[in-house]
């Protein structure tokens, strides 16, 4: 019983990552076709749009921010924190047409050497982990690099995938991860998501007073 069960869960996955592959190719292929920019509606993105940025987006505090990771559907984000110092990086020059106004152009790890150090008070890493970023040292030293340019209880946002192929490394093996603590959004610090992947997003906060 426990191999049937097994073997239809799998099934029910594979049935549910090709609905939403199927939803991705469209949405893209509607915006090749008509130019739009469409925000996707998936149940990861509606907590990343609908819970996670809109509260962090409304703090004030939040005044230097950096997002990791661009392609058409992160377009949108730059609005979403409209008058901030709001940044945007990848390692992929093609996705620069879909950064911010100020956008950068390497991996994650060059946050370390592009911004100074305690200057930033919020990094988003969505989908990076596990989707380019795949060797444990890499994770590692680009996690350290945010924690080095993050002021004292600046926050972290990683978004990422909850199943073998993807968990390159436990997040509880990073030793980068040590100089954060957990961070609640709206009650939680953990946002696990009815993906097929799992998508999950966990928060942080760097240890430390506020400077000043």
């Amino acid at each position: 019983m426990a191999t049937a069960s097994g073997s239809g869960g799998a099934g029910a996955r594979r049935l549910k990552k090709a609905i939403e592959f199927a939803y991705y190719s469209t949405l893209r292929a509607m915006r090749g076709l008509f130019g739009l920019h469409t925000a996707l509606k998936t149940p990861d993105r509606l907590v990343l749009d609908g819970v996670l940025l809109p509260a962090l987006a409304a703090d004030p505090e939040y005044r230097r921010v950096i997002f990791v990771g661009c392609d058409w559907y992160t377009r949108h984000y730059e609005g979403m924190f409209a008058g901030r110092d709001y940044w945007t990086i990848d390692m992929d020059p093609s996705r620069a047409r879909y950064g911010a106004k100020q956008h950068l152009i390497g991996p994650m790890v060059d946050i370390g050497i592009r911004f100074d150090e305690s200057s930033v008070d919020l990094i988003i890493c969505n989908g990076v982990i596990g989707w380019g970023l795949n060797d444990p040292a890499q994770v590692d030293a680009s996690l350290a690099a945010c924690a080095r340019v993050l002021r004292p209880r600046g926050v972290l946002l990683l978004g990422w995938n909850d199943i073998p192929e993807k968990r390159v490394v436990s997040l509880d093996s990073i030793p980068a991860l040590k100089a954060f603590r957990p961070f609640a959004v709206a009650g939680q610090s953990v946002f696990r998501t009815a993906t097929y992947n799992h998508h999950t997003f966990s928060l942080f906060e760097k240890v430390g007073n506020p400077a000043g």
